[in-house]
């Protein structure tokens, strides 16, 4: 008896904890679906972002041009051509960066280019190079071939003659056709 009460509790606990895990399983469903924020709500507050972080840059550029107007003021012209050489690398910087990247997709385009007109086409401008590539791949679609091996093979010569090789069943199913065959053959 003992044993089977051992076995019964054991049970039991196996049941309370499978049944707790459960819970936790469902507030872990329900956590989850507390994250989930409305796309209404999601534009709204993208959009406040966005005029906070414009207005802040508005404000940034003003705060700058008050501070070099207060230093030509003052007569600091060196503090003035320093800040604005730091803004210059700044813009050097990004600029290089920019001209990295055109230079990649330019070489990447030129590379879809056929190997004979990509000399031609170095020294163009994207613009240039994206409208050559719409150019040579204009004509490179699916090629469809205008022969109908079909009728090669049951040796048919003109549309017209498919009808003579039907049985009687096929010949009452495409009846229409078979008419529409004759009427554009006069």
């Amino acid at each position: 008896m003992s044993e089977e009460q051992n076995v019964n509790q054991d049970a039991k606990k196996t049941t309370e904890t499978s049944g707790s895990d459960k819970a936790t399983a469902d507030n872990q469903v329900e956590k989850k679906t507390d994250n989930f924020i409305p796309q209404a709500r999601f534009d709204e507050i993208n959009a406040r972002l966005k005029k906070a972080e414009l207005k802040n840059s508005e404000y940034e550029d003003a705060d700058k041009k008050r501070e070099l107007a207060d230093l030509e003021k003052r007569g600091e012209f060196k503090s003035i051509i320093d800040k604005q050489n730091s803004e210059l690398e700044e813009l050097r910087a990004n600029k290089a960066k920019q001209d990295a990247i055109t230079k990649t997709r330019i070489e990447q385009k030129l590379l879809q280019l056929p190997e004979d007109k990509r000399e031609k086409w170095a020294t163009a401008s994207e613009d240039l190079i994206d409208e050559a590539l719409d150019m040579f791949n204009k004509g490179k679609g699916v090629r469809v071939s205008n022969a109908n091996p079909i009728r090669q093979i049951e040796g048919v010569k003109d549309k017209s003659e498919v009808w003579t090789k039907m049985d009687q069943k096929d010949r009452q199913k495409n009846w229409s056709s078979i008419v529409s065959a004759f009427k554009n053959k006069n």
